[in-house]
C-alpha cells in the first residue's frame, strides 16, 4: 500500500482540526493536531498526540498544561498557520487575539471552543507522544461548525512529494 493509498484509507475517519498550546513559561507553543480524543468522563480527560520532533512537544513537558483548541470552519488558514510552520523559527502568534487559560496555556479567540487541561500522562505510543490531560475549564464561544480535517488542505497531491508531515 503506498502512502497515498493509506492517506486515503485514514482520511475516511473523520476527525476535527485542533490547534494545540502552552506556555512554559519562556515560549509559546502552538501546533495543529488532528489526533485528540476524549478518554474519560470523570474526571473529564482528553489525550492528543503529538510528535517529539515539534516544538510544542516539549514545551507541553515543560509546562505541564495544553490547551486543545477547536477551530471552527472558517479558519482554515489559522490552522495552515500553526500547522505547517515551526515555532523554532517563527513567532506563530503574531497576529493572533489569545487570552491565557486557568492552566496558563494560550486560548485562542478565534477558536469556536476550548479545553484548557493540566497534564496528567505522558505516554510514549510508536512516533508520537499521548499526553492526557485533566480538563480544568471548557467553553463553546460560537455555534460555528467545527473544522473537519482534509488531508488534501494542507498537502495538495501534487506537492506531497517529500512532504515532512
Amino acid at each position: 500500500m503506498t502512502e497515498t493509498e493509506f492517506d486515503d484509507v485514514f482520511d475516511l475517519m473523520k476527525t476535527g482540526v485542533y490547534v494545540i498550546t502552552a506556555d512554559d513559561g519562556s515560549k509559546l507553543g502552538g501546533c495543529t493536531v488532528v489526533w485528540v480524543s476524549r478518554c474519560s468522563f470523570e474526571p473529564a480527560m482528553v489525550a492528543v498526540f503529538i510528535a517529539p520532533r515539534r516544538v510544542t512537544h516539549d514545551i507541553i513537558k515543560r509546562a505541564r498544561h495544553f490547551c486543545v483548541n477547536i477551530i471552527g470552519e472558517r479558519h482554515l488558514e489559522t490552522a495552515k498557520e500553526f500547522g505547517l510552520r515551526t515555532s523554532a523559527n517563527v513567532d506563530k502568534y503574531a497576529g493572533v487575539s489569545f487570552t491565557k487559560g486557568q492552566s496558563g496555556a494560550p486560548i485562542l479567540k478565534d477558536a469556536c471552543a476550548f479545553l484548557d487541561c493540566e497534564l496528567v500522562q505522558e505516554i510514549e505510543i510508536g512516533d508520537h507522544t499521548c499526553f492526557v490531560g485533566k480538563v480544568l475549564a471548557a467553553e463553546k464561544f460560537s455555534p460555528e461548525k467545527p473544522l473537519v480535517y482534509r488531508h488534501e488542505d494542507y498537502y495538495p497531491r501534487e506537492k506531497q512529494a517529500g512532504h515532512e508531515g
